[in-house]
């Protein structure tokens, strides 16, 4: 008796909460694309391992609970012009904004990469919560707290 692994591969979906920028041309909707961060994460069809790419907004995307292992990519931060902000290398200078991210059960293993977390207003102290889970990665990230 041979034994054959699975095949299988993980899935990127887009996020963008412009939903002109999801739509696709014509009658073509995009596939996989979510117009919500939360409801990208809760979705059946975003199954564990796979990644979100969480596109520039200047509309924050609000906070984010996680209960499945996912890959959450934003574009980074310090894109704008100027020496000190990497100027011209990118097409898009604008960030991703998140709240705050709650790592719940079920989410052991994930990551969070490229976000700028909280309003940095003073309105909402953004920030990561890590509940009882192991193995979360958290790097990249610009803080702008209370």
């Amino acid at each position: 008796m041979a034994l054959l692994p699975a095949l299988c591969s993980a899935s990127v979906w887009r996020v963008n909460n412009t939903a002109s920028l999801v739509q696709g041309p014509g009658s073509n909707p995009c596939t996989h694309c979510f117009t919500s961060l939360q409801a990208a994460a809760i979705d059946p069809f975003v199954t564990i391992g796979d990644t979100l790419h969480i596109e520039p907004s200047p509309v924050p995307y609000g906070d984010l609970t996680l209960t499945k292992r996912l890959v959450i990519i934003g574009p980074g931060y310090r894109l704008g012009q100027g020496a000190a902000n990497n100027q011209g290398l990118q097409a898009n200078n604008g960030v991703a904004i998140v709240n705050v991210v709650t790592f719940n059960p079920g989410s052991d293993g994930s990551k969070l990469t490229g976000l700028v977390l909280g309003d940095g207003n003073g309105n909402n102290g953004g920030g990561v919560v890590i509940g009882n889970v192991n193995n979360i990665t958290v790097d990249r990230n610009l803080l702008r707290a209370l």
